[in-house]
């Protein structure tokens, strides 16, 4: 499993209105995800990062694998978060360590948009989940998000459409569907900006250069970028929002959502 690092600190992303939004919309995922977990499942988070979302995960479910490519990031889960039925664990490429048929629910979270081989990837799902297991799935909506092809996100490999993520699926999955991820109308108007930034400094970025810093160094960047483009504007003193859970919601229409969600069972 081949994956380009991006994470998301929970602590950290407060601060900043945008950064919130998406962890918010992040954590929203999830909800939807453990609507459609039963308590005695026994449940797979394929690329779970930091762990937050597999804490969530397990405090309904019979029971929480969370693997990752990343020790770093394994090592924090298993420091952070703790409960009696969630393990983590680092993991290679595919197989992994678990026999055919082992899970009643696999989810991907916002992964196969950072996969070289994205086919492999839900192969082994398929081969994981028992006769009528779930896959349950999310990734960012590249209707919204490009002009072109080329993510301008230096972590993303590709990004799908709806139409992209169907096909995709449906070679390994007889029942799908896709739904999206909405945002109330001030988070829509958020992402939008936000985009239209990180378009225009991929542009500039001939040569791919974003690559060679360091993430935190390129988010500053990002951070200035922002900063000048509000300049002249007129200054709002309000504090920024604290979005909740409450500020999205899921469609059954996913071409301009922000986020795709894919249902399939085996």
């Amino acid at each position: 499993m081949v994956v380009s690092s991006e994470r998301i600190d929970p602590e950290q992303w407060q601060a900043d209105p945008t950064r919130q939004a998406i962890l918010v919309r992040h954590i929203y995922a999830y909800q939807c995800f453990i609507r459609q977990c039963r308590p005695a499942d026994r449940c797979l988070d394929y690329g779970c990062g930091d762990g937050y979302g597999a804490y969530l995960l397990a405090q309904s479910a019979g029971a929480v694998n969370a693997v990752d490519p990343d020790q770093d990031a394994v090592q924090q889960a298993k420091n952070k978060y703790r409960r009696h039925n969630l393990s983590f664990e680092k993991i290679g490429e595919p197989p992994l360590p678990f026999p055919d048929s082992s899970f009643d629910v696999v989810i991907s979270a916002q992964v196969i948009e950072h996969l070289k081989d994205p086919q492999t990837y839900i192969r082994e799902i398929r081969r994981l989940l028992k006769s009528g297991g779930r896959l349950l799935l999310t990734t960012p909506n590249k209707k919204i998000r490009l002009r072109g092809e080329r993510p301008w996100n230096r972590f993303h490999v590709r990004e799908f459409s709806a139409q992209d993520l169907q096909l995709l699926l449906s070679g390994h999955f007889a029942q799908l569907k896709i739904s999206g991820i909405y945002g109330r109308p001030e988070i829509m108007k958020l992402e939008r900006k936000r985009v239209k930034r990180r378009q225009a400094i991929s542009a500039l970025d001939f040569f791919s250069l974003r690559k060679l810093l360091p993430s935190t160094r390129e988010y500053k960047i990002i951070s200035v970028f922002s900063k000048i483009s509000r300049l002249g504007h007129r200054k709002n003193k309000a504090q920024p929002p604290a979005f909740t859970v409450a500020d999205f919601r899921l469609d059954d229409q996913p071409d301009d959502s922000l986020d795709l969600l894919a249902a399939a069972s085996k």
